[in-house]
C-alpha cells in the first residue's frame, strides 16, 4: 500500500504544482487557479498535500505563489 499512497501523493503535488506554474507565470490569475483545483477533474488526494477542504485552497496557493 506504501507505493499506492506515495503514488497518490506525487500525483496529487504535480497537480497543484503545475496550477502553481500557471499562476506565477501569470498564465492564469490566483482566483482562476482555486477553481481549477476545486474542480480537481482526476479527483487527486488533495488531502495528501495538505489541502483538506475547499476552503484551504486560497491560502495553499497564496503562500506557495506569493508568501515566504
Amino acid at each position: 500500500m506504501s507505493k499506492v499512497k506515495n503514488w497518490l501523493w506525487d500525483e496529487a503535488e504535480n497537480f497543484v504544482d503545475q496550477v502553481v506554474a500557471k499562476i506565477k507565470s501569470n498564465v492564469i490569475t490566483l482566483e482562476q487557479g482555486v477553481e481549477e483545483i476545486k474542480a480537481n477533474k482526476n479527483n487527486y488526494a488533495l488531502e495528501l498535500i495538505g489541502i483538506e477542504d475547499e476552503y484551504q485552497i486560497d491560502d495553499y496557493l497564496y503562500y506557495a505563489t506569493k508568501g515566504e
